[in-house]
């Protein structure tokens, strides 16, 4: 019997919204990213895309490749908030 496989492309959004960022576990210094990313679903409130903005420091313990993706990655992020 074969079984195929199908390439997909997902996107995972825990990096700006996982539960992680609720509790502050890796960065106590970022906003509650996931709040105001769920927030954008309810079409009853406003929105204050600024808000989006990440402009905190991401941790100097992070190994280089970690910080320099994400140094690329928030790059990126506020680039299209803005």
């Amino acid at each position: 019997m074969y079984v195929g496989s199908k390439k997909i492309r997902a996107y995972d959004r825990s990096i700006m919204a996982g539960h992680h960022t609720l509790t502050l576990q890796y960065n106590s210094y970022i906003t509650l990213y996931r709040t105001m990313i769920n927030s954008l679903y309810d079409i009853h409130s406003t929105k204050d895309f600024q808000q989006l903005i990440f402009n905190f420091p991401i941790p100097r313990e992070a190994v280089s490749n970690v910080q320099n993706f994400f140094m690329y990655f928030l790059m990126n992020w506020n680039y299209l908030i803005k």
